[in-house]
């Protein structure tokens, strides 16, 4: 059988829809041949999935699975010819409010499809996917909490190898609240203090999205939680660092990049963070200090 299928989101070419949104759409089905068909449906379908291969672990989850008919209905078993030519049809589907956003990480991912299907009676189903990706809205004005400066602070001792009495380098990084949106700039300030001889480099700021996996499965009778941690760098920034012996002010600004925003409720198996992490990179056989800024990353600004 020769057909090709275009599955078009009304008004909406990125394709990118909100939880609890109404999903409109246009199937256009090309078929060069007379076909037999039980049925042909559309099927809307979110799912999270994770697994882990060295250690035989996988996580699923699914969100919902709905089906829509053009042609027959459920469990039809009868036979439908279709004429060699073009159709055209039309769905909508109104999508959960409680659901996660999409994401694509390395270990596992949360993905939204809409199929259409020709359930065919002697050979394989014939299925055209087309994915889109779902954002869950996040208002920033739901969390009053991130409307306060974001405030941290990290020490670390140089004591030259124990040589001498130890000294210290203190970094303190302030940003004017912990809610930001896609698109926005965190303004940092970093006041850094040394009392070391010991210099620093360069500064950096990374913005980090944080994937975290979890599964729960019984082995050997007993139950064994699976966790795992995904990291993602969507901007860097550097700037130069200070001598040993000096106290500074210096500022950094994060751009946010197109994001889904924090994830931490609607699925037990995959949870999506975000924090900005600050390294002041030292010189020589010294480790480098590193302070992490959790930030929660919105839909909607907050309103004053």
């Amino acid at each position: 059988m020769s057909a090709t299928c275009e599955i078009d989101f009304e008004n909406n070419p990125r394709k990118i829809v909100y939880a609890g949104k109404l999903l409109r759409g246009t199937v256009r089905l090309n078929l060069t041949k007379n076909t037999i068909v039980r049925s042909v449906y559309i099927r809307i379908k979110g799912k999270a999935f994770a697994a882990w291969d060295s250690d035989d672990v996988e996580v699923k989850e699914e969100y919902f699975n709905e089906k829509m008919y053009f042609i027959g209905s459920r469990g039809s078993a009868g036979k439908i010819r279709l004429k060699a030519g073009k159709y055209k049809f039309t769905f909508e589907f109104i999508l959960p409010s409680n659901v996660p956003s999409s994401i694509e990480g390395k270990i596992g991912q949360i993905k939204y499809t809409v199929r259409v299907v020709l359930d065919m009676p002697l050979w394989m189903n014939k299925v055209f996917k087309e994915p889109f990706i779902l954002m869950k809205a996040l208002n920033l004005n739901d969390l009053p909490s991130l409307r306060q400066p974001l405030i941290g602070e990290k020490t670390k001792d140089v004591d030259c190898f124990g040589l001498f009495s130890p000294k210290t380098i203190t970094i303190t990084a302030r940003a004017p609240v912990g809610g930001f949106l896609p698109r926005q700039t965190v303004n940092l300030e970093i006041h850094v203090h040394s009392q070391s001889s010991v210099a620093v480099s360069k500064f950096s700021a990374e913005l980090i999205q944080l994937i975290s996996y979890s599964v729960e499965y019984k082995s050997c009778g007993f139950k064994t939680k699976y966790n795992e941690e995904e990291e993602k760098t969507l901007f860097l920034m550097t700037i130069d660092g200070c001598s040993g012996n000096e106290e500074k002010i210096v500022h950094l600004d994060v751009a946010i990049p197109p994001t889904p925003p924090t994830e931490i409720l609607m699925s037990k198996a995959i949870k999506v963070t975000y924090l900005i992490r600050i390294t002041a990179l030292t010189l020589g056989l010294y480790k480098n200090l590193t302070l992490d800024l959790p930030i929660t990353i919105g839909s909607y600004p907050f309103q004053y």
